[in-house]
């Protein structure tokens, strides 16, 4: 007689403290990614080489998170998602198109691939957070902190990094680094998700967290168009996406207040590191305008015509030529190859277009997957989303709105810089990405999860009850009928929707 085949069910709905559950070194785990999240965010490029070279700081909490998924046996679980069923295909993919440069380019190969590499990050979080989806709540309350030191100093270490960069000291392993290096794109990124979850209610901002927030936003789209695109366009999914009793209150006054004054004001006059762009609502046209190819700027005219030049040369030599199903590979440098370098150290390397990098480097199979891949997820996301929604779980909508909100800002940002590349970007992406996907799992399961957070969107209120005929009275044939002497009816059983 055989045994029983084994099925996996959801751990019980009954809450459990937090870090009483499970691996108490999945729950630290967790935390140490939220400091991760967080160390990326406010010190960017400076925080990655926070290790041992080529050892660093992105690798161990990698590492360390796919452990505590093998160890609690969750890790190929996570793979029952189609979304990470196609991830894995594009890292299978992006694998065998990397091994055969390894000889050839050696680091620069597995650099190039952690485009992709950086995407287990995504399958870790899903598996440690669907095992005990207590520690979804980990995160959420984590980042309610996150929220408040952003717009508090994000801006004044960006100034201090374009202003005074000499300031700061570098790294012994790599003189070239300082501790900090904060791009504005990569702010912008953050400030979208953080605004997404201040208009939902995770947490109450006071004014002047407000106005710190909307000039960290102004200064981060004076430095950056990508990044600025990217926060507008997050913002048009969060206003889709919002729960209706959430509104955008004082944080929308606080704005236009804002606006207003910058208008009278029109320039502070303050110029940044580079000379050519200074702190005004004129500059912020100039950058909106030259993503059109209409600015006055000279210099944002010919970034944006350099671009277009690369990027129609990558879809001749792929598409229409003879790289459409390899690619280039991974490890050769794409600007000295393409003929489009700009520095005698070739520092540049890619396209700063995170979906022309793919097809350069892997072929249309490569592009294909990497899209396939983004739309599984903004389904299975979305589909969760309207659910919540159906079930009036406001939280829930709130949640799955701040996911989209950052991956959308992420995925513009690097459609116009080098943001997904490097474990600046790619980091926090991915671990948006694992949230959502992870969020969107245990929901169905756990609608009660998040009911104790202690802020969140107001609760949806119940459609109200229809009326009838033109006064809005319950006609009699709809009436609770008359108790009849035979005693009460049986109850009847409720009809699933």
């Amino acid at each position: 007689m055989s045994a029983p085949a084994r099925s996996w069910s959801w751990p019980a709905a009954t809450p459990v403290p937090l870090g009483m559950e499970g691996s108490a070194l999945a729950d630290r785990w967790v935390w140490l990614l939220g400091i991760a999240v967080f160390g990326y965010a406010l010190a960017g490029r400076g925080f990655a080489y926070l290790g041992v070279p080529p050892i660093f700081i992105g690798e161990v909490v990698l590492a360390l998170g796919l452990g505590v998924a093998l160890w609690e046996g969750s890790l190929t679980r996570a793979f029952a998602s189609g979304t990470l069923k196609l991830l894995a295909g594009l890292m299978a993919w992006v694998a065998f198109r990397t091994v055969s440069y390894l000889d050839t380019y050696g680091i620069d190969a597995l650099r190039d691939a952690m485009l992709v590499g950086y995407g287990l990050y995504a399958v870790a979080i899903v598996a440690v957070l669907t095992a005990r989806p207590e520690r979804l709540l980990l995160l959420v309350r984590g980042y309610r902190a996150f929220v408040v030191v952003i717009p508090v100093v994000g801006w004044v270490i960006y100034l201090i990094v374009r202003q005074a960069p000499d300031l700061l000291p570098t790294w012994p392993w790599s003189l070239n680094t300082h501790i900090i290096e904060v791009k504005p794109g990569d702010l912008q990124v953050h400030l979208a998700a953080v605004t997404a979850f201040l208009v939902l209610g995770f947490r109450k901002a006071k004014p002047m967290l407000l106005v710190l927030l909307i000039l960290s936003l102004a200064i981060g789209m004076i430095g950056n168009r990508g990044g600025m695109v990217g926060f507008f366009l997050a913002m048009t999914a969060l206003t889709i996406m919002k729960p209706k009793t959430a509104r955008f209150g004082k944080m929308g006054v606080t704005a236009l207040v804002l606006v207003a004054l910058a208008l009278l004001v029109d320039t502070t006059g303050i110029e940044t590191s580079e000379g050519s762009r200074t702190i005004s609502v004129e500059q912020i046209w100039e950058n909106v305008a030259s993503i059109f190819g209409h600015s006055r700027s000279n210099a944002l005219n010919t970034t944006t015509e350099w671009r277009m030049q690369w990027w129609t040369e990558i879809v001749d030599y792929t598409i229409k030529g003879p790289y459409f199903w390899e690619g280039k590979g991974f490890g050769i440098n794409l600007a000295t190859d393409d003929g489009f370098r700009v520095d005698e150290d070739e520092s540049l390397r890619s396209p700063h277009n995170v979906h022309l990098t793919l097809l350069a480097r892997g072929g249309v199979p490569a592009f294909v997957l990497w899209l396939s891949m983004l739309a599984a997820w903004y389904l299975a996301v979305m589909r969760s989303w309207w659910a919540a929604k159906q079930a009036r779980q406001a939280r829930w909508m709130g949640l799955l709105a701040v996911c989209v909100a950052y991956c959308t800002a992420a995925l513009v940002n690097a459609s116009f810089d080098v943001h997904l590349e490097g474990p600046m970007g790619g980091i926090p992406f991915w671990t948006f990405f694992g949230v959502g996907l992870a969020a969107a799992r245990i929901r169905a399961h756990r609608p009660d999860l998040l009911d104790t957070l202690p802020e969140g969107p107001p609760e949806i209120p119940p459609p109200p009850p229809p009326a009838y005929g033109w006064i809005g009275t319950v006609p009699a044939w709809h009436a609770d009928p008359a108790p009849s002497s035979a005693g009460p009816a049986a109850p009847t059983s409720p009809v699933a929707p």
